[in-house]
């Protein structure tokens, strides 16, 4: 791979609302992002680190970490993901993301098996980007229904990369969240660099770039190759896999021709070379309908270098109809090439093309997704349509106080999610499995201001769970240090305080938790039980004027500790 393909430098970091809340980007792929330097994955993994830290996280198998094409890039590698096991790779995302301080990650997935991840993952967005037609009766690689449709309802926003294939999503998928298409571009500056298109002296030159591969229609290539009266290049990695012996035989005698100079897989700058000493461009597929439905990569690539364009019928986008010629047969193809080898190019013709690739540069379909996003997330407060399954962690010893019960009892049944109670105190073992759980939240009845008050197993339980954690801290004027190195020890994402906003960063000084979001809450609120109370006295009947309830706190407390029990033996004094 040619590391200065596309890659400029990002300058200062910049900011966008769609990524508002997020600390890191985290991209979940199955390929290799250092060979495919002309897919969206790398072009999306390049925009984005204009923004934010990078973690392109690869499902190969490996454990190791590598440096990206950008230094706002790092390559995770991880384990390999399956349809009923995501587990080692969950928590080799999850630990990737906590060892480099990072708590809010925005979720960027390729691969169908990481729902799991994507649902255990905390995240303030969640996308899908679909680049194949996995949903279409007709694809013969489809992975099981089920695992797509667990996705889907794992993400915020599903990305397709043409028309057909969000219509196969809503159609074939019945999904009816947010569906937004990015059109498969190109890095239009980079290759519109090297002119090409305008006709040249000598023998007209016919490209093909690609796979060579049992989509091809051999027959279609043999034909341009034998009647076009043109030469015929064609640059691509040789893979016979499910190629039929007829095909093989086909394409030997086809590189054999006099006129075909086949030229093996080339380096960017060199195809771009090719490309910029060509004059037409082909997409020679098998006609069908995946390929009516798809966006070959390597359509703009032959626009934004000027090329005429010839094609099976695929997936165009807008603008882009009355540029490129369609041909439904293998005569109409050699027809269609024909017609464009008679044909000069004029300056406005390789303009058009030009333009119509420009209007699929990477850099606009990134922007323009972003905006889409950013407006998204300003209209849905919660993303997720299915409920959340949460262990609220407590000290059972507690539970006989009122206050603690009453808050409790007020989590379980005001929240559209399903939480499920569990003690963790003194020398409780967890006999609980965690993975069943999309998130824990640490209630204030376990102190993270006494060492080990949450039992040492459970401890480590917290901190292995990959999921989403939270906690609820009261009296946090008590040794704040150790609470926030029990919040950063446990990888708590979130925490609930009784401290004004403002003033949090008086109490939680430490370095550890600048990555944890607070958020505002009171000690307790108003229990439902009130509303089954018989009907108040008046309060003109009432013996009791003043009522108010406290304890002596310890001598560490202080002043302000003594005064809360003082305000209720002298406001009895003066009233007496």
């Amino acid at each position: 791979m040619n590391q200065e393909y596309g890659v400029h430098d990002p300058g200062m970091p910049c900011d966008h609302p769609a990524l508002e809340g997020a600390d890191v980007v985290v991209m979940l792929a199955w390929s290799d992002l250092k060979t495919e330097p002309r897919s969206n994955r790398f072009h999306y993994a390049k925009r984005f680190a204009k923004y934010r830290p990078v973690l392109f996280v690869q499902a190969d198998g490996g454990n190791g970490v590598e440096q990206g094409p950008l230094p706002q890039i790092e390559i995770i590698h991880a384990p390999i993901p399956t349809e009923t096991d995501c587990e080692a790779y969950t928590r080799r995302v999850s630990a990737a993301i906590r060892e480099r301080g990072f708590r809010r990650p925005l979720l960027w997935a390729w691969d169908l098996r990481t729902a799991d991840a994507l649902r255990k993952i905390p995240s303030p967005f969640r996308v899908l980007h679909m680049t194949e037609l996995y949903l279409e009766p007709a694809c013969e690689f489809a992975p099981p229904k089920a695992m797509i449709q667990r996705m889907l309802q794992s993400v915020d926003m599903v990305v397709t990369v043409g028309d057909a294939s969000a219509r196969s999503i809503r159609n074939h998928g019945h999904h009816l969240g947010p569906i937004e298409v990015a059109w498969n571009g190109c890095d239009f500056k980079w290759w519109s660099d090297h002119r090409a298109g305008l006709t040249r002296p000598d023998r007209r030159r016919v490209v093909y770039q690609g796979g060579v591969n049992c989509r091809l229609d051999f027959d279609i290539l043999e034909l341009i190759a034998r009647e076009a009266e043109a030469d015929l290049a064609i640059a691509g990695r040789f893979t016979p896999d499910r190629m039929t012996p007829e095909e093989i035989e086909a394409w030997s005698r086809i590189k054999r021709l006099p006129n075909v100079d086949y030229l093996g897989e080339l380096s960017d700058e060199a195809l771009r070379t090719l490309l910029g000493d060509s004059d037409i461009g082909i997409v020679p597929f098998k006609p069908g309908p995946m390929i009516s439905k798809s966006v070959p990569l390597k359509l703009n690539e032959y626009l934004a270098c000027g090329l005429d364009v010839v094609s099976v019928p695929i997936d165009l986008p807008s603008g882009h109809e009355g540029i490129c010629r369609i041909a439904h047969d293998r005569d109409e193809f050699l027809k269609r090439v024909r017609a464009a080898i008679a044909s000069n190019s004029t300056e406005a013709e390789v303009e058009a093309r030009r333009q119509a690739a420009s209007s699929v540069d990477y850099d606009a379909t990134h922007a323009g997704l972003l905006d889409r996003i950013a407006a998204q997330r300003a209209t849905s407060h919660d993303g997720h349509r299915h409920k959340r399954r949460l262990l609220l962690l407590v000290d059972a010893a507690s539970m006989h106080v009122g206050a603690v019960r009453d808050h409790v009892d007020g989590l379980a049944e005001s929240s559209h999610h399903v939480i499920e109670v569990a003690s963790c105190t003194g020398s409780v073992v967890p006999k609980i499995d965690l993975d069943a759980y999309d998130g824990i939240a640490v209630h204030f009845s376990v102190r993270l201001s006494i060492r080990d008050h949450m039992s040492r197993k459970w401890q480590k339980a917290v901190q292995e769970f990959p999921g989403l954690k939270l906690a609820f801290v009261q009296d946090e004027y008590d040794s704040p240090d150790l609470a926030s190195r029990y919040i950063d020890d446990l990888g708590i994402h979130g925490v609930f305080t009784c401290v004004p906003l403002e003033d949090v960063r008086k109490i939680y000084r430490s370095d550890r938790v600048r990555s944890v979001e607070f958020r505002h809450n009171l000690t307790g609120y108003v229990s439902d039980s009130f509303r089954q109370l018989p009907e108040f006295e008046p309060v003109e009947t009432r013996d009791l004027r003043f009522c108010y309830r406290g304890r002596t706190l310890p001598y560490w407390y202080g002043d302000l500790g003594d005064e809360k029990r003082r305000i209720g033996v002298d406001v009895k004094a003066a009233c007496q």
